[in-house]
């Protein structure tokens, strides 16, 4: 699980001990895990559930399979496949 993780204070310097750097003030999308929980129960971070745009995308069901052809192309003909 993700989760948008800032410094509770403005200002605050938070170790982030997995990337070996500081918390930077806007905060960072980052796998929720036991340090971050614990920083939290002790005031020290805020986390937030992250913006939609650092959400994977989702496929929408009008897409083409990834082994779809062309339009108009032969399904039987394997050069006029699309390569992704």
């Amino acid at each position: 699980m993700k989760k948008l993780i800032k410094p509770a204070v403005p200002g605050a310097v938070i170790p982030d001990v997995e990337r070996g750097r500081d918390l930077p003030p806007d905060g960072l999308v980052l796998d929720w895990t036991p340090h971050w929980a614990l920083m939290e129960r002790r005031g020290d971070i805020v986390a937030e559930d992250p913006p939609a745009a650092f959400l994977p995308a989702e496929v929408s069901p009008s897409e083409p399979p990834a082994d779809a052809t062309e339009p108009g192309a032969d399904p039987g003909d394997k050069a006029t496949r699309i390569r992704r």
